[in-house]
C-alpha cells in the first residue's frame, strides 16, 4: 500500500516532496516483513524437527526390533557354521 501511495504521489504530483510521506516508511515495513518471514521460518523449523523426532523415534523402535532379529539370525548362521567346522 505504502509502495502504491509513493508512486502515485510521485506520478501525480512531482513538484511537491508529498511522495515522501510514504517512502520513508517503506523500508521499515520491508525489513518488518522480512524479519516476520524469518521467525515464521525458524517456527516451522522446530515444529517439522519435533514431528521429525516423532517419527524417527517410531521408526527407530521398528528398526531395533528387525535389527535384533537379524542379529539373532545372523549369530545362529555363526553357531552353524561354527559346529560344522568342529
Amino acid at each position: 500500500m505504502f509502495a502504491l501511495g509513493d508512486l502515485f504521489a510521485f506520478v501525480f504530483t512531482p513538484d511537491t516532496t508529498f511522495y515522501a510521506m510514504f517512502a520513508f516508511p517503506i523500508g521499515r515495513i520491508y525489513t518488518n516483513a522480512l524479519l516476520n518471514t524469518l521467525n515464521a521460518r525458524m517456527t516451522f523449523h522446530e515444529r517439522d524437527q519435533e514431528s521429525d523426532l516423532a517419527e524417527h523415534g517410531q521408526t527407530m523402535a521398528r528398526h531395533s526390533m528387525s535389527g535384533h532379529t537379524r542379529c539373532c539370525r545372523q549369530n545362529l548362521r555363526m553357531l552353524q557354521i561354527l559346529s560344522r567346522i568342529n
